[in-house]
């Protein structure tokens, strides 16, 4: 039993209510892909799962170019993205080779090339403070909705 829960009471006061905190989802990982025209793909990771060099080049990485095939000629296409390991990966390399796409490189210590951290997280972030949802679609939808 809660210690923190017990409190004295006079025999004819009428004891409190217990307030409890309303569930929510939880914490989720969005792999989000942008290009200087809008937003490219969105791909929520099922719960607990986390970015391998595996999962960026079966099904992360695969996404962006099905979707710039959608408006214009995949050739030429120029990536960047931090040089976390899942991405630099023999894998993912080969994959974006087959692609004819290719990697801008990322400068060390640059604020204006990480713009996630600058940018798209405060953004998320600021809009979401203190909201609770009931599952992932509606998180999902709740994304979707602030970034388009």
């Amino acid at each position: 039993m809660k210690c923190q829960s017990h409190f004295w009471v006079a025999s004819n006061d009428p004891h409190p209510a217990k307030i409890r905190r309303q569930r929510s989802v939880g914490k989720n990982m969005f792999a989000i892909f942008f290009m200087k025209s809008g937003f490219n793909t969105i791909i929520p990771l099922e719960n607990g799962k986390t970015v391998t060099a595996e999962w960026c080049t079966n099904e992360g990485i695969t996404q962006v170019p099905k979707q710039v095939e959608k408006h214009r000629r995949l050739n030429g296409l120029l990536i960047h993205h931090d040089n976390a390991p899942t991405r630099r990966t023999a894998l993912t390399m080969e994959y974006l080779d087959t692609k004819y796409v290719k990697l801008i490189g990322h400068s060390a210590y640059s604020p204006d090339l990480s713009l996630c951290d600058f940018w798209l997280f405060p953004k998320i972030k600021e809009q979401f403070r203190g909201k609770n949802f009931q599952d992932i679609n509606e998180l999902d939808d709740a994304v979707r909705t602030q970034i388009d």
